[in-house]
C-alpha cells in the first residue's frame, strides 16, 4: 500500500511538470506583443493648378476633419513564429481621426516584422475656390467646388515595442464643378 502511494504521488508530481511546460511553451509562442503607429491627417489646400499661396493667408494645410476613419490592416501570418503562410487571413484596425487631427493605432505584433497597410475613406467636400491673382496681389473668390479628396494606401513595418510616427496627407482626388 505504501508503495502504491509512492508510486501515484510520483506519477502525480510528473505529470504536473510535463503539463506546467507544456503549458509555458505554448503559451510563449501565442504571445503577442503591441506597437503603436500614430501622427497627423493633414489636407493639403493648396491650389492644384500651382497658384502660390500667400503667407499671410495660411491656406497650405489644416488639420483633416474629425471623425475620418483610416483602417490598418495586417496579415495574421505575421503574428506566427513559423509564417508558414497557411489560412493567411487579414486582420483590421480602426481609428478616427480627431478634432486635432489625431490619430493612433495599436497594432498586434508578433515575434517578426509585421506588414501594416493604411487606407483611409475618401471625402467629399463642397466649399468655395480661391485663387492667387498676381496682378492685385491677392486671393479671389473662384466658384463653389466639390471636392473628392483622399490619399493612396501607405505601406508600412512595425516590431514588438515600436512607437512609429507616421503623418498622413489627404491631396485632391477630383473635382466636381457645379
Amino acid at each position: 500500500m505504501k508503495k502504491l502511494s509512492v508510486l501515484f504521488a510520483s506519477l502525480l508530481a510528473i505529470v504536473v511538470l510535463v503539463s506546467s511546460c507544456t503549458k509555458e511553451e505554448s503559451e510563449g509562442k501565442n504571445d503577442l506583443g503591441k506597437a503603436t503607429i500614430s501622427g497627423k491627417v493633414w489636407m493639403d489646400y493648396e491650389d492644384q493648378s500651382g497658384n502660390p499661396t500667400p503667407a499671410l493667408v495660411n491656406f497650405d494645410k489644416e488639420f483633416a476633419p474629425e471623425g475620418i476613419q483610416l483602417i490598418a490592416t495586417i496579415s495574421a501570418d505575421d503574428l506566427m513564429q513559423d509564417g508558414n503562410g497557411a489560412n493567411v487571413q487579414k486582420k483590421n484596425y480602426y481609428t478616427t481621426v480627431d478634432a486635432e487631427g489625431n490619430y493612433s493605432f495599436t497594432i498586434d505584433c508578433g515575434a517578426k516584422v509585421v506588414n501594416v497597410q493604411i487606407k483611409g475613406e475618401e471625402k467629399l467636400y463642397e466649399y468655395n475656390s480661391w485663387k492667387w491673382d498676381a496682378l492685385i496681389g491677392a486671393m479671389t473668390y473662384q466658384k463653389d467646388e466639390r471636392v473628392s479628396w483622399g490619399f493612396a494606401p501607405i505601406n508600412t513595418t512595425v516590431v514588438d515595442k515600436q512607437d512609429r510616427v507616421l503623418d498622413i496627407e489627404y491631396t485632391k482626388i477630383f473635382v466636381l464643378e457645379n
